[in-house]
């Protein structure tokens, strides 16, 4: 199964066993994603927040790990 990436629209080629829910990395842009079922169709989705529609811009729990990890690279230092 080919599906595509949500962020650069690559076509990402899925083993046919995959359960939904498994993590999945683009190889293009690195996007984390995971594999869902979305009104009958698989679907990439957020690997984050396991929203199915990936917007990681407006995403809250996505924009709150992205603050902690901005805290603990600064920290870093």
């Amino acid at each position: 199964m080919q599906l595509k990436c949500p962020i650069c629209e690559n076509e990402i080629e899925i083993p046919d066993k995959t359960e939904p829910g498994k993590r999945i990395t683009c190889p293009t842009c690195f996007a984390q994603l995971g594999l869902f079922k979305h009104g009958g169709v698989q679907i990439l989705g957020c690997a984050i927040c396991k929203d199915p529609v990936f917007d990681p811009e407006s995403c809250a729990q996505c924009e709150r790990r992205r603050e902690k990890k901005k805290i603990l690279e600064e920290g870093r230092l």
